[in-house]
């Protein structure tokens, strides 16, 4: 495991080094568009439902118009007031709770919004490292991109229920100490799975095989996707920066699952 991790860590080194001597530096133009597409969803949310809270307590539950309660009267004659002030309140709470939200799980939102690329960026490096170019068929890349998206949600959901135990398991005296730890090799596990599972679905594997395949080399999983969480970790730059991050991740995670499968490759020659 610990010979995998070394390999995972190294492949960021080589990824590196592949992007900037092979002119895979012009990816980086995405994540621009993914930042302002992340952002200015979450502009637009937070706006429009503190829009929504505002109203609601005013009209339905304050009932303004019909009001006659004790300091009804003064309310009404400073509602402007009020109202800002209220609005302003509501609209940093929501954007705590968004900010807390992304903050979770805003690792997997880049995943998704980023599939398509990633997995078009995958396949790039193979073309590089065999030299032979992949015909574009759109049905094909269709499927990559949906294998992605679905790979993202089924280890946000097995995450979260990780999550939920080592939850339960910090409530335990001295066992709960590790707690942390395991968020950060569990978590970091399933991000290296996903930038992993592009180069599987290439080599035409199912999904159980794919499983079967990152569970296996579990210390290059947390070694490929433990950079990418530890960006994510970083407060309010962190999802500025991830988009970034998951181009050199799928570059590194490509260069490993070459290396294996060329090992399993060489096995049946070896073993003969």
């Amino acid at each position: 495991m610990f010979k995998d991790l070394g390999k995972g860590l190294k492949s960021y080194i080589k990824a590196i080094s592949f992007i900037t001597e092979h002119g895979f530096l012009k990816y980086f133009l995405y994540p621009f568009f993914i930042i302002l597409m992340i952002f200015g969803t979450n502009y637009f949310f937070v706006k429009s439902t503190s829009g929504f809270i505002h109203d609601w307590l005013s009209g339905e539950f304050l009932n303004l118009g019909n009001a006659d309660y004790f300091f009804s009267d003064f309310i009404k004659d400073n509602f402007g007031f009020f109202g800002g002030f209220f609005l302003t309140i509501i609209t940093i709470i929501v954007g705590l709770i968004m900010y807390i939200l992304l903050a979770f799980i805003g690792g997997y939102v880049v995943l998704l919004i980023m599939s398509p690329i990633l997995a078009y960026i995958s396949e790039k490096v193979v073309e590089v490292k065999t030299g032979e170019e992949t015909p574009f068929i759109f049905s094909k890349f269709v499927k990559d991109v949906l294998r992605g998206v679905f790979m993202a949600l089924r280890n946000l959901f097995m995450e979260l229920l990780f999550m939920f135990m080592f939850f339960l398991m910090s409530f335990i005296p001295l066992i709960g100490l590790l707690s942390p730890l395991g968020v950060y090799l569990t978590t970091s596990y399933f991000y290296g799975f996903s930038f992993m599972d592009y180069s599987s679905e290439r080599k035409g594997l199912g999904i159980g095989t794919s499983i079967r395949t990152v569970r296996k080399r579990k210390g290059m999983a947390v070694g490929l996707g433990g950079l990418f969480y530890l960006v994510m970790l970083i407060p309010f730059l962190g999802l500025f920066i991830a988009p970034f991050v998951a181009i050199i991740s799928v570059v590194a995670a490509t260069l490993c699952m070459e290396e294996v499968f060329e090992d399993q490759e060489k096995l049946p020659a070896v073993e003969s």
